[in-house]
């Protein structure tokens, strides 16, 4: 249960990271047009 528990915090830790790269690549796609 502990495993799962770490396996998921990190899935959303990287969700979050995910998110963030697609939003600076986003703004600076954005920014380069």
């Amino acid at each position: 249960m502990d495993i799962d528990r770490q396996s998921m915090d990190r899935n959303f830790v990287m969700g979050i990271r995910n998110a963030t790269w697609s939003k600076i690549t986003y703004f600076v796609i954005a920014f380069k047009n």
